[in-house]
């Protein structure tokens, strides 16, 4: 074969014979070829006469992994086709870790990525009934796919979804009906967006035509009882930008917003920001705007033995049938670094006074919170703290103990990253949470905690190697308040180490849910060439 051509492939056998045109390989053969693996007893190669290379083998084993030991492959008695392309398998079986799971007669493998294909089936069985889904794997563009999947439900009828995957975003529409006389229900999620310094646009948009779709037909407890669909789409060009926000439920709206902002002005040692902006508001069936505009300046300066950060902040705020509000601020920390070698860390600190003071006129109304809040003056000592080491940061910490003018306002957090140990604390007036745990390869065990003024719950999540790539787990979510789980359930995960192949098994109690819901996660990647 021509060098161009072999770049792509290594072969190993017990015996080769190869001439330009043809090459035969005999005995424990093993060809890799673009990011495909092939094994057989006999294999030979010839060129055609668009250059192209025809394949004919004998106990043949076809896998997209490159590593000794398959999760899964498809072999067979005889195959032939042509590299780059495609592989026909006759007499064959579907191999999981080498054991033949179910017959394959017949099977033709394409083997160019960007090639229409047919998928792994899926099945899902739960509170919902039975599933099937047969998806089709289509190319769009240079870069681009869709995945085209026809669903039967066994307590419905059917539904048709439609994947689209590009270089802007992704796109999930799907339309079913759930019996043959049923009006069509349909639903669409569509993410992406586009930035090339000068113009950005983004969408983050989800629609369904009733309000049911996604109870009646999401995978999984959080799909099905997602609270709101929201559409969030954004446009601009320069400092100029355009917004939306709206829901396809509740009473406040952000149909239209115009914004204009400057950020990072560097002005010597200091920087400033600006924006303005204009928001057309609908609160029931009431609509008006509001403008708003401000300015902030910030500063770091330091010396051998002190470092300073500060910040001032200027607002303004006008309703259309309201008063004018203004708001205006200067803060800072003025701190001692230090730094110190404890053993093997390197400890390295900040200790200071943080405080701000800030003045305003006149009461902000302000539904969508596009306005800063903090009490109107504070100050108190602070520290910041990070232990370092050689093989990177294990801990680290910050407090704080402020005085405002609505009373003590103490915070914290501390991060643990050490030995298989993990962890994050925070905690401040309003809301405090942390999780901590184990994280090794032979146990993963992680509990936590949130609270606010509205809740108080627990989690949970736990999962041990018990054998070779196996791992049972448990996870859920506990409400102290109520007194029982918002959902649990057990899982078991198998990873056959290769990183081509994960599965994960789950049972899932939901407390408004009359039946567990049985979720099935199958993940299979083919590894590229370290130079795609």
């Amino acid at each position: 074969a021509d060098s161009a051509a072999a770049e792509q492939g290594r072969l190993s056998a017990s015996l080769i014979e190869a001439t330009p045109e043809r090459a035969v390989a005999e005995g424990d053969v093993d060809l890799r070829w673009s990011g495909h693996r092939f094994l057989a007893e006999r294999l030979v190669v010839q060129e055609g006469a668009k250059d192209e290379l025809h394949f004919e083998a004998t106990e043949f084993l076809w896998t997209p992994c490159d590593c000794e030991l398959a999760p899964w492959s498809v072999s067979g008695q005889e195959a032939e086709g042509i590299l780059d392309e495609h592989v026909v398998i006759r007499r064959g079986a579907f191999r999981v870790c080498d054991v033949p799971v179910f017959p394959l007669p017949l099977v033709r493998i394409p083997l160019n990525e960007r090639a229409p294909r047919l998928l792994i089936p899926e099945v899902r069985v739960g509170e919902m009934g039975s599933v099937l889904g047969l998806p089709l794997w289509l190319p769009v563009g240079r870069k681009g796919h869709a995945v085209l999947t026809s669903e039967w439900w066994s307590q419905r009828w059917v539904r048709q979804r439609i994947e689209v995957t590009g270089p802007l975003g992704t796109a999930d529409l799907a339309a079913a009906k759930d019996e043959y006389t049923s009006p069509l229900r349909g639903q669409a999620d569509v993410r992406g967006g586009h930035d090339d310094g000068r113009f950005r646009a983004a969408a983050d948009v989800a629609w369904t035509s009733d309000t049911a779709v996604r109870a009646d037909y999401g995978v999984g407890f959080l799909a099905r009882n997602t609270a709101f669909d929201e559409r969030l789409i954004l446009a601009g060009a320069g400092p100029l930008r355009l917004e939306s926000d709206t829901f396809d439920r509740g009473d406040l709206q952000r149909p239209v917003s115009a914004v204009v902002s400057f950020g990072g002005v560097a002005l010597g040692p200091s920087s400033v920001s600006t924006y303005g902006r204009v928001d057309t508001i609908q609160d029931r069936e009431r609509l008006r705007r509001q403008a708003a505009a401000g300015a902030t300046w910030d500063l770091g300066w330091a010396h051998d033995w002190t470092e300073l950060e500060a910040r001032g902040v200027v607002e303004a705020a006008q309703s259309d049938d309201g008063r004018p509000y203004t708001r205006a601020g200067i803060g800072g920390l003025l701190s001692l670094p230090t730094w110190t070698d404890l053993g093997a860390h390197r400890v390295v600190s900040q200790t200071g006074v943080e405080g701000w003071a800030d003045v305003d006129s006149g009461t902000p109304d302000d539904p969508f919170r596009l306005l800063r809040y903090r009490p109107a003056w504070a100050l108190g000592p602070i520290q910041r703290s990070q232990w370092i080491s050689s093989s990177g940061v294990p801990l680290r910490g910050s407090a704080a103990l402020l005085w405002t003018d609505v009373g003590w306002r103490p915070r914290g957090t501390l991060n643990v990253d050490h030995r298989g140990l993990g962890g994050a604390i925070h905690a401040d007036t309003d809301v405090q949470a942390g999780t901590f745990g184990l994280m090794n390869e032979g146990m993963d065990a992680q509990v936590g905690i949130l609270r606010d003024d509205r809740l108080l719950q627990g989690v949970l999540h736990t999962s041990v190697l018990v054998a070779a790539h196996w791992r049972p787990g448990w996870s859920g979510i506990y409400d102290f308040d109520a007194q029982r789980f918002v959902r649990h359930g057990p899982s078991v995960m198998w990873d056959p180490g290769c990183g081509c192949l994960t599965a994960n098994l789950g049972v899932e109690w939901a407390q408004d849910l009359s039946l567990p819901s049985v979720m099935l996660r199958l993940d299979l990647h083919a590894r590229q060439p370290a130079d795609r």
